[in-house]
């Protein structure tokens, strides 16, 4: 009896520690939202400090991630009025950025637009779907190649 006690007790431990490295669904589909993004030529990283405070809403727990594009060599972005990021709001007129006054307003999981000299990207909590990025990183992916919309 005590045997098969130590034998059920071995297997119950081997299946919980199983179960608990096993990835969870949400985050198997931040994998994939983030997989997405990067096979389109963005990066991927989470926002912290300061950054992170100009997003989050007061009380706001959770994690916050950028998704950005890189500028490329032909776009004409002032980089040095850049060097601290800046938070863009939709039709404001952004010398540094040109095209940027035609960024769309952003709900729900989007927090906003984000600039900085690396580059231009959004910052969301990764709740919505991945067809719900495809507007965004399209603007993102235009800015930072000087096309504009």
């Amino acid at each position: 009896m005590t045997k098969w006690l130590i034998i059920v007790l071995i297997l119950a431990f081997l299946i919980g520690s199983w179960s608990w490295v096993k990835p969870t669904a949400d985050e198997r589909r931040r994998v994939r939202l983030r997989n997405h993004a990067m096979s389109k030529g963005l990066k991927v990283e989470s926002v912290k400090g300061q950054v992170r405070d100009r997003f989050a809403e007061p009380g706001q727990g959770g994690l916050l991630m950028l998704y950005w594009a890189p500028w490329s060599a032909e776009v004409a972005v002032d980089r040095r009025a850049l060097l601290i990021p800046r938070r863009i709001e939709p039709g404001e007129d952004h010398r540094a950025i040109p095209g940027a006054e035609e960024l769309p307003e952003l709900s729900g999981a989007f927090k906003g637009w984000l600039a900085d000299q690396r580059g231009i990207g959004f910052v969301w909590d990764e709740s919505a779907t991945i067809d719900d990025l495809e507007k965004p990183i399209s603007w993102i992916r235009k800015l930072a190649q000087g096309a504009g919309h």
